[in-house]
């Protein structure tokens, strides 16, 4: 009976060898079955593959699941790094009503070098802008909620002493620029939301059918 379990074993190591499939790395546990018992265990479950495959997913890897009603565990092949191709260059509306948006953009695109033919150096240049927006979007215009506090609260106070009677002319002009301000922040705010509402429609569809709808009615 060894024997002819030896004998197995070297055919199928002769049918690996000659057809040169290569194994996948493993990531998780070293046995892949335990016996019921709990005396044995071993590696009796693998994922071969030819060469081809390592060369289109080289950072495929072999994972071990948990057994349940089973003595043998469960194999999931999956690619540590996936590649989608370059990530498309993307803006937000509102970005075009801060002041000095569109001349901070100018700037930047000409301070950019880039060599190669036209496409690539566009290329290049909107890596280098999505970049800079990145950092700009973090330490301005992510703060245009937390901006609007105190804009409501100088003109809270204006509005206070306006019910004394006390209001200054500069003062009358200062509150006529605070709502001015106010505007445009909610203005921001209200494109920022609608097209992330938009955005959110796309990628779930309508799912959330009357309750999404209503939502968006009462945002925007």
């Amino acid at each position: 009976m060894r024997d002819n379990q030896s004998g197995e074993m070297r055919g199928f190591n002769n049918f690996i060898d000659t057809n040169l499939l290569i194994e996948i790395p493993f990531v998780g546990k070293h046995f892949t079955w335990f016996n019921s018992n709990g005396k044995a265990k071993s590696r009796l479950d693998r994922v071969l593959v030819i060469e081809e495959w390592m060369q289109i997913w080289p950072t495929c890897k072999q994972y071990v699941q948990r057994r349940d009603v089973s003595d043998h565990c469960a194999l999931v092949v999956k690619s540590t790094v996936k590649d989608w191709g370059p990530k498309p260059f993307r803006s937000i509306d509102a970005w075009i009503m801060e002041r000095g948006f569109t001349g901070l953009v100018k700037d930047k695109w000409s301070s950019y070098s880039a060599q190669g033919n036209a496409l690539i150096v566009i290329k290049e240049k909107l890596k280098q802008l999505k970049g800079d927006l990145k950092v700009w979007n973090r330490d301005v215009f992510s703060n245009i909620d937390t901006s609007k506090k105190p804009i409501l609260k100088e003109l809270e106070a204006l509005d206070c002493k306006d019910c004394s009677g006390v209001l200054s002319e500069k003062e009358r002009l200062q509150r006529i620029g605070l709502v001015s301000r106010l505007k445009e922040t909610d203005k921001k705010l209200e494109s920022l939301l609608c097209q992330k509402a938009r955005a959110s429609w796309f990628k779930n569809g309508d799912s959330c059918s009357k309750f999404y709808h209503s939502s968006l009615r009462w945002r925007c």
